[in-house]
């Protein structure tokens, strides 16, 4: 018996402990679990091209080059969702783009949209978890979807999409910290506030009785 109830204790300590990762499409969700939040619009000049940009204290690189545009510029005219009108990263010819970040980060987001005016499935892939949504962009309305993922510490994570070379765009790009439960403190109760070791005090005496009986009884 006590060995089950040790069992079950570390069991709850363990599930207290763990973090299980979440993928969100709606804002709110994700800013409600997330604190520190960092986020960017500028990435460069215009029309010029990067494999990396910064995130407030998190740098975040590519393997591939990626074009730097600008809403009501030279990309789709009118505001992204969430009224966002800055600047937008185009992926180079993939059809999916990987970002590596400086420091392991709990929490990501980003606006991801079709780079061509058209309809494809947008996803985001953090370790075993996958997100897809069908985004659609006009030349009258940029359009695009918030994704949003937090969780347990990630150095990496993967945009893709199936709609071809080039189709790749996003912007709006945060990270954070996510909100973690605080520890649970056991609050002992009448017989647990005596310790461990009281408890172990008392089984040795109860042994010690024991023999003594057993001692008076073969006498």
């Amino acid at each position: 018996m006590k060995i089950r109830f040790l069992v079950a204790l570390v069991g709850l300590y363990s599930l207290c402990g763990n973090v299980n990762a979440s993928m969100t499409g709606d804002l709110n969700e994700w800013q409600s679990n997330v604190s520190n939040v960092q986020t960017t619009a500028y990435y460069g000049p215009t029309q010029s091209f990067t494999q990396g940009f910064s995130v407030g204290s998190v740098n975040v690189f590519t393997a591939s080059l990626l074009g730097i545009s600008q809403i009501g510029q030279n990309f789709a005219t009118g505001t992204w969702t969430q009224g966002y009108g800055g600047q937008v990263l185009q992926g180079g010819g993939a059809s999916f783009i990987t970002l590596f970040f400086s420091r392991p980060i709990t929490a990501f987001s980003a606006l991801f949209t079709p780079n061509y005016y058209q309809t494809s499935t947008m996803s985001l892939f953090v370790g075993n978890e996958q997100m897809s949504r069908t985004v659609t962009t006009t030349p009258a309305f940029g359009s695009a979807a918030f994704f949003g993922w937090f969780g347990d510490a990630v150095s990496s994570l993967t945009i893709a999409t199936n709609g071809g070379a080039n189709s790749i765009a996003f912007g709006k790009v945060a990270v954070g910290d996510v909100v973690r439960a605080p520890p649970v403190t056991a609050v002992p109760g009448p017989e647990a506030g005596a310790g461990v070791g009281a408890l172990v005090m008392l089984g040795v005496a109860y042994w010690a009785k024991r023999r003594r009986d057993e001692k008076a009884l073969a006498a």
